[in-house]
């Protein structure tokens, strides 16, 4: 039980560092970061340390606030040498 427990903090952690680093790259507050995604910035806060892990409905909104995809942030990425998760925004093209 204990192991699961801490698997699960572990994956809010890394996402909680994932969305840091995302927003940190485009040069984004915080406070940016939640009104873009209509989300209350303590409730950021509290996810880019990993002690909140958020709702499928979170992870979406965040994910397009940051121009990227749920599914981008919540996938196994490499690290950098800091330790810091490596998450690469996405960009559509309107090329046919």
């Amino acid at each position: 039980m204990t192991q699961n427990i801490n698997s699960i903090t572990n994956l809010s952690v890394k996402f909680g560092k994932k969305v840091r680093k995302a927003r940190h790259d485009l040069g984004m507050s915080q406070e940016e970061l939640a009104a873009k995604a209509d989300i209350n910035i303590s409730h950021i806060g509290q996810i880019e340390r990993g002690l909140k892990s958020p709702k499928l409905v979170t992870v979406q909104l965040i994910a397009v606030a940051l121009g990227t995809t749920a599914s981008t942030l919540l996938k196994e990425h490499p690290t950098d040498e800091k330790g810091s998760a490596v998450v690469e925004p996405t960009h559509t093209s309107n090329i046919q």
